[in-house]
């Protein structure tokens, strides 16, 4: 019993107070807009979820200013044997969702190993419908770790200590409301706008509106412009015929190690990343070409697969706004409409950057604020656009707003003082309203303030930015 104390005890002390915290405001968030929180797990997990649900919905409602929509799809006896005899009990909890679920909802699913199929299935259901997903499991992780959005780990495989665990994290979130700790007790300024978004959108706890943004700085390629969508599906399969291969290295590993490289530094000059490629060459005892010359051999594959579009663009066969981002022009217009004055800085070159605006027709907002890549690449970055912005215009960070896909901009940004919206584009499905989690949780760890999919909710989103 001692040992079982001693080491319960541990366990406690190293669990990731950190992801509960999110945990936390990402239900007072779902709270706030009215979203349902769904409860899943099996044998002891669907029995703590189950005692989760009654404290959130009952003894944390009746202290928090709005009730909690959540749900334990573990409790209907009924329902469950009804769809486990007539389908699969891998189907108990995914078949509730499919008939209660909308988008910005959360599933919560607990289990110690991480791989329970009627879980891995509700999750991945439920990732493809836009339902934000939580995971909490022991340390094998299993499946769950790798496809739920947030993950909180408890570092132990004892189902009975990773179980107790796990029911004192469903305390300290539950409790968190009842007695109004973690700092949550101050309505943020966001809160009241959470029910008016049509979409998913993602605050973090540090977010503040402001009233004073007078400049908007945006990304280019994935967070306004489609043309180049696709473009890793060109780089990766150069990089990986370009890099010498390790004895016993199979191609999916090199592949791996490629987009590794390259998404790393997704944001900053495309030269970037052609240093990179000459630098891992020479690793792997390779004679690398020049960067430049990689850089040129990139445009040169790209532009075979981008020049339909283009064609496309000046011919008039296709409309510039099915290669804008879902909503971007509608933010656009608002933004001017506002009286912001908006820039434009692209990690691709300078020149493509003012054709490709162009054809799409944003020109016009930016008014020669246009600015991109250069081959002398030390004469330009993201940086240097953001210092000429508040030199030039005499302001101070905090009066600056940007928009952007990769981590450069929204660090940036952070670095200056301003707001940072990070756009999860999934560019591949423009307009499901759906996160790239890869994005995601990339600009959230580098600081993003809020999270959007893409522009849907663009009137709403500058209410609540500006606190207006």
């Amino acid at each position: 019993m001692n040992d079982y104390l001693s080491q319960q005890r541990d366990l406690l002390s190293g669990l990731p107070l950190d992801e509960v915290e999110r945990l936390i405001h990402l239900l007072r968030e779902a709270c706030a807009a009215g979203r349902t929180i769904f409860v899943i797990g099996n044998g002891g997990n669907a029995a703590s979820g189950a005692h989760f649900a009654t404290d959130l919905g009952k003894g944390s409602s009746d202290c928090w200013p709005d009730r909690f929509r959540v749900v334990s799809l573990a409790d209907n006896v009924g329902w469950m044997t009804a769809l486990g005899n007539d389908y699969s009990y891998d189907d108990v909890f995914v078949r509730q969702l499919m008939n209660f679920a909308e988008p910005g909802d959360i599933v919560l699913a607990s289990s110690v190993s991480g791989n329970s199929p009627n879980l891995v299935k509700a999750v991945e259901w439920a990732n493809e419908n836009g339902v934000q997903t939580v995971a909490m499991v022991g340390a094998a992780r299993g499946q769950l770790e790798k496809i739920a959005d947030h993950v909180l780990v408890i570092e132990d495989r004892h189902y009975g200590r990773v179980e107790d665990a796990q029911m004192t994290i469903f305390h300290m979130l539950a409790y968190a409301f009842m007695e109004k700790e973690a700092g949550i007790e101050k309505e943020r300024s966001s809160d009241k706008y959470l029910s008016r978004f049509n979409g998913v959108v993602e605050f973090t706890p540090g977010f503040e509106s402001r009233t004073g943004i007078k400049h908007v700085l945006f990304d280019f390629d994935g967070t306004l412009s489609l043309i180049r969508q696709g473009w890793p599906e060109v780089m990766v399969p150069m990089f990986v015929e370009m890099l010498p291969r390790k004895e016993g290295e199979s191609e999916e590993e090199l592949a791996a190690l490629a987009l590794d490289d390259i998404m790393q530094l997704n944001g900053k000059q495309t030269i970037y990343q052609m240093i990179q490629l000459a630098e891992r060459i020479t690793e792997r005892g390779g004679e690398p070409r020049e960067p430049l010359w990689y850089k040129h051999e990139y445009l040169r594959r790209l532009d075979e697969q981008t020049a339909g579009r283009t064609a496309g663009l000046r011919d008039g066969s296709i409309d510039p706004d099915s290669l804008l981002v879902y909503g971007a022009r509608n933010l656009l217009d608002h933004l001017k409409s506002l009286g912001l004055t908006l820039h434009l800085a692209s990690g691709t070159d300078e020149q493509f950057v003012i054709q490709e605006a162009e054809l799409l027709g944003l020109t016009d907002y930016f008014e020669g604020r246009i600015f991109g890549a250069l081959d002398n690449y030390k004469d330009f970055s993201k940086q240097m656009v953001i210092e000429r912005i508040l030199d030039e215009h005499s302001i101070s960070g905090d009066s600056l707003l940007s928009f952007g896909d990769g981590y450069v901009e929204i660090e940036n940004t952070k670095q200056a003082g301003g707001i940072a919206v990070a756009v999860a584009s999934d560019e591949a499905n423009n307009g499901s309203g759906q996160f790239d989690q890869w994005k995601r949780n990339r600009l959230l760890d580098v600081g993003a303030d809020i999270v959007i999919p893409d522009f849907r909710d663009s009137a709403v989103l500058m209410e609540a930015i500006l606190n207006s």
